[in-house]
């Protein structure tokens, strides 16, 4: 489908709700206003219930487009839209947000597809794990921000909220406001476009999953990928792929997906001794003893007496790297130790080394599946990596034309994002997750 896609924001003061609509290169431009001056809300019905609407914000998920949602439910309503009841919508959003908890009439309106929306913040990674910060900007930046990427890209009209949220605006200060808008509006398209934050690329991508995976589309999810966070797109895959090659059904359980209970083995006791690599030497006197100590023990994450008593044997016998404690946690051993690089010299120079898929491959030589899973899932993920690697590997080929390579690349993306994104929704107490 192709969808006609704007870039959007919304402003609220006590007598002024403004929303303003651009297209990708800002050609069409639309405004929408309730307020002492004007009432626009039943031109933003008409503008929000076109067919193959898609509209794009900054952290607009969890802000404008559940004011956008609110104001079309009560429309349906036949409730009136007052500049009050908008405000203190506003401020339940800002001030309280951390108490709207499922079943809360907003919350419950945040997943209600009235429209299709995109927000960047979850297309880009990147932004969130500050991948595109240097170590001094990092000191000085708390957040990712709209602001914040602004700065980052040299956006030439930086502004702040121009008048306190409570203010009562004049004329004079809403065309201010109104012109503020139209900024935040454009500095969102000028980071979508630019090419440090490959956001452009993360929709392409998404897009692309799409449709190779066109059950993530559904009517609670209209846009499928594009409203999924990385490790939610490789469940929701994973979790198809595994049904069909087990011919069973997966059930919700504990955050995440697994086979029905009746397909469970019965016990999901695990000897440590399996685990635990015959060969494996500590440097440390302490931590052989350690591991001595606990590999014959018999553990059950979900028995709290065998949890208790590996536990009590760390207490007794206890294992560090670096000074750092190793404990128990959630989803197996930890340590807060810092990774420290080793750097040997060679005559030919510095040895680099660079393993393709690497988590997957440790996962892939213990050939151990999640528990309550079986052996399909470690010949589904096996698939998934060898696939990976291979368009990845032709991607890379010069003797491929061009639009194969870009078309292989994007495959290889997609994959990556699925393979090492389901790990992440493994690390549930059972270890029992897709």
């Amino acid at each position: 489908m192709e969808y006609r896609s704007f870039v959007y924001d919304i402003e609220i003061y006590p007598n002024l709700f403004l929303a303003i609509f651009k297209s990708l290169d800002g050609t069409i431009v639309h405004e929408f206003e309730r307020s002492d001056w004007c009432d626009d809300l039943a031109e933003l019905d008409a503008f929000l219930a076109q067919e193959a609407l898609q509209l794009i914000g900054f952290n607009n998920h969890f802000y404008d487009d559940i004011v956008l949602k609110e104001i079309l439910h009560l429309r349906s309503r036949g409730e009136a839209v007052t500049n009050a009841r908008l405000k203190q919508l506003n401020d339940a959003l800002i001030l309280h947000r951390k108490q709207l908890v499922r079943g809360h009439h907003l919350e419950t309106l945040r997943r209600v597809p009235l429209f299709a929306s995109i927000d960047l913040s979850w297309l880009g990674s990147g932004l969130n794990t500050w991948r595109h910060w240097s170590e001094a900007e990092r000191q000085h930046v708390l957040t990712v921000s709209l602001k914040t990427l602004e700065a980052r890209i040299g956006w030439h009209n930086l502004q702040e909220l121009p008048f306190p949220p409570e203010q009562v605006l004049g004329a004079a200060e809403r065309a201010v406001v109104i012109a503020y808008c139209h900024n935040d509006v454009d500095a969102t398209r000028a980071v979508l476009a630019h090419p440090r934050y490959r956001l452009l690329s993360a929709m392409k991508l998404r897009a692309f999953i799409n449709e190779t995976y066109p059950f993530l589309v559904t009517k609670e999810r209209p846009l499928g990928a594009f409203q999924m966070l990385e490790a939610a797109i490789a469940e929701q895959i994973v979790r198809r792929s595994y049904e069909e090659a087990a011919g069973t059904r997966c059930v919700q359980h504990a955050g995440g997906f697994v086979k029905p209970r009746t397909f469970l083995p019965p016990s999901t006791r695990i000897r440590l001794e399996e685990v635990v690599p015959p060969g494996l030497v500590y440097r440390s006197a302490e931590n052989n003893a350690a591991l001595e100590a606990i590999r014959g023990l018999a553990f059950d994450p979900e028995d709290r007496v065998s949890v208790d008593a590996l536990k009590a044997a760390l207490k007794q016998h206890p294992m560090s790297i670096q000074g750092q404690p190793i404990v128990l946690q959630l989803g197996g051993l930890h340590t807060n130790a810092h990774s420290r690089a080793r750097f040997v010299k060679r005559p030919e120079g510095l040895l680099y080394i660079d393993v393709s898929s690497y988590y997957p491959s440790l996962i892939l030589s213990f050939d151990r599946p999640p528990i309550g899973l079986d052996r399909v899932w470690i010949k589904q993920y096996q698939d998934l990596v060898a696939t990976r690697l291979r368009f990845k590997q032709r991607a890379g080929d010069p003797a491929v034309s061009k639009e194969e390579r870009s078309h292989c690349a994007l495959f290889a993306e997609s994959l990556k994002i699925i393979i090492n994104a389901c790990q992440r929704r493994s690390e549930t107490v059972a270890r029992r997750t897709v």
